[in-house]
């Protein structure tokens, strides 16, 4: 691993927030802070000028807000953008917007200094960081899998990360589609969901919804597991059909698996989960699965684990580059 340290230009205008992020820097000796801008004007000019590896960009800024910079440093100079915004209903709507504008990714944070958490800023900061400075080029863009003749149902399961590729994936699968989509980011705060659905919607070209309680899965629908929400799959006659769960971990990829004929699951960047009920499925009957290339990965150790089980994969491959991030603004 490079030994250079990643560049990062701070465009924010809370005092509070820039406190939380020098201090994180001071934490992380592979970061350093290489410019301040306190609105989106300033943001642009010194992304043009000093060419940092990342940039974190508030949204709500006079002037110029994050939206309108992110996407004129877009096109002036592509560079992986982390927006910071609060979870009010406005902060979820700008959100949404500066994704399509073009930035990767999103960090909630509070309004007021007793509410900031260092050490959680620290945490999601500096490793989303870390993954884009050391990648070294912006998006990530995987061939999607091959759906096999006869699949009643396509599961994409990830965490950290994963939200990066889905669109993009979900874009180019076949059309029409005879399968219903399940997608599942355990790491998808609530409050994120409708914005969520609105990227995917647009950067996919298909309609995508969170899944209801006792909800069926259309043929060709793409259904979300809402964030902060656990669930499990059942098979009602003919449908396939989503229980909303309050159990801790009810196991969604085994009940997939079991009330499914023929599903293929799409395993991506993420934490580990328990793939016990699946390896048991597994043994009696051919599963289909794919994992992302662990190298575009925002956190491997899911398809670590899925390629150190038992379970038959292949590999995603990476598009080049200039066919990545299809939906970008």
């Amino acid at each position: 691993m490079s030994t250079t340290k990643i560049r990062l230009l701070a465009v924010e205008d809370s005092g509070y927030m820039l406190m939380a992020l020098r201090a994180m820097i001071k934490l992380d000796p592979g970061i350093e802070i290489v410019g301040e801008a306190r609105n989106g004007a300033e943001g642009v000019a010194m992304a043009l000028d000093l060419k940092p590896d990342v940039i974190t960009m508030d949204i709500n800024m006079p002037g110029l807000n994050g939206i309108e910079a992110t996407r004129q440093i877009m096109v002036g100079r592509p560079t992986p953008i982390i927006t910071l915004s609060s979870m009010t209903e406005r902060g979820k709507a700008a959100t949404s917007q500066a994704i399509a504008a073009g930035a990767i990714d999103f960090i909630p944070k509070s309004m007021s200094a007793a509410e900031i958490d260092l050490a959680t800023i620290t945490r999601q900061v500096s490793q989303k960081i870390r993954f884009w400075g050391e990648r070294g080029q912006y998006g990530t863009d995987l061939a999607p899998p091959v759906i096999a003749s006869g699949t009643d149902l396509v599961v994409y399961a990830g965490g950290a990360g994963s939200p990066l590729v889905l669109g993009p994936l979900l874009q180019r699968l076949p059309k029409p589609l005879a399968a219903p989509v399940l997608v599942s980011v355990d790491t998808l705060p609530a409050a994120m969901t409708d914005p969520f659905l609105d990227h995917l919607t647009r950067v996919s070209g298909r309609v995508s919804r969170a899944a209801v309680h006792r909800g069926a899965l259309e043929p060709g629908s793409i259904t979300v597991i809402p964030g902060g929400r656990k669930a499990r799959l059942d098979r009602h006659g003919e449908n396939l059909v989503i229980l909303l769960s309050a159990e801790p971990n009810p196991d969604l990829i085994a009940s997939a698996a079991r009330a499914a004929l023929h599903p293929q699951f799409v395993f991506l960047s993420g934490d580990v989960r328990p793939l016990d009920g699946l390896l048991e499925i597994a043994i009696e009957r051919p599963l289909i699965v794919a994992v992302q290339d662990a190298s575009t990965c925002f956190d491997a150790r899911l398809v670590d684990q899925v390629r150190q089980s038992s379970l038959p994969c292949e590999t995603l491959s990476s598009l080049p580059a200039a066919a990545a991030n299809p939906g970008a603004a």
